[in-house]
C-alpha cells in the first residue's frame, strides 16, 4: 500500500478571488526589530504627514509619502561603495501560501540630488528555496507592488533582502540613484489547513 499525503483547502466563498483571512503589514523603519541592514542605509526625516523635511538638514523629502513614518535609503552601488542590504525577517504564524508587496514612497520631484532606481535585486527567501527577482523603483509610487507567491509553514520566517547593488544597461549606475527601503506587506493567497493520508 502506497501512502499519499494530501493537502487540503476550503472552497473559495462566491465572490471571493483569493483569501485574505490573514495579513501582514510592516514598515523597516518602524520596525527594526525585524528589519537588519548592513552597509550605507540612512534613515530620511521627513515629516510624515507633508513629506516635508522635518530640518534643514539634507534629507531626502517626498510627494507620495512612505508607509512607515520615514524610510532607509542608500545610494546604488559605485566603486567607492561597498554593497547595501536592507533585509525583512518576518514570522509567520500561519501556514500558507503568501502574496508578497513591496511598497515605496516617491522622492519630491524638485529634489534632482535624489532620484528613484530601476533593476533593483530582491532576494526571497521560502520554504521551497530561494526567488531572485527585481523591483523598479521609478514607477508605482505609493501603491503595494507584487513581488509573487510563496508557501510559509507555521513557525517559518518570510526573509525579503533588497540590495543596493543595480547595475544599469549600461553597466555603470546613473548619478543621484538612490535604493529605497519602505513597508513590506503579506497576504495569505491561501491557507494550508491539513493534511489527511490516503491510498
Amino acid at each position: 500500500m502506497v501512502v499519499k499525503s494530501t493537502r487540503l483547502f476550503r472552497e473559495l466563498l462566491p465572490g471571493e478571488i483569493h483569501y485574505k483571512d490573514y495579513t501582514v503589514l510592516t514598515s523597516c523603519y518602524d520596525n527594526l526589530a525585524e528589519c537588519s541592514t548592513e552597509g550605507g542605509w540612512k534613515a530620511s526625516a521627513a515629516d510624515p504627514t507633508t513629506g516635508a523635511a522635518k530640518s534643514s538638514t539634507s534629507t531626502p523629502t517626498f510627494d507620495v509619502l512612505p508607509e512607515g513614518e520615514n524610510v532607509l535609503y542608500v545610494p546604488t552601488q559605485d566603486d567607492t561603495m561597498g554593497i547595501s542590504v536592507a533585509t525583512f525577517n518576518q514570522p509567520i504564524e500561519k501556514s500558507g501560501w503568501y502574496d508578497v508587496f513591496l511598497k515605496w514612497p516617491r522622492f519630491t520631484v524638485s529634489q534632482t540630488q535624489y532620484r528613484h532606481s530601476s533593476g533593483i535585486p530582491i532576494r526571497i527567501d521560502h520554504d521551497d528555496g530561494i526567488s531572485n527577482e527585481e523591483i523598479d523603483q521609478t514607477t508605482k509610487h505609493g501603491q503595494w507592488v507584487k513581488i509573487g507567491t510563496y508557501r510559509y509553514q507555521e513557525g517559518s520566517q518570510c526573509t525579503v533582502a533588497v540590495r543596493s547593488d543595480v547595475v544599469s544597461a549600461s553597466g555603470a549606475r546613473e548619478a543621484n540613484t538612490y535604493v529605497i527601503v519602505d513597508g513590506l506587506r503579506l497576504e495569505m493567497f491561501r491557507p494550508e489547513l491539513k493534511y489527511t493520508s490516503g491510498k
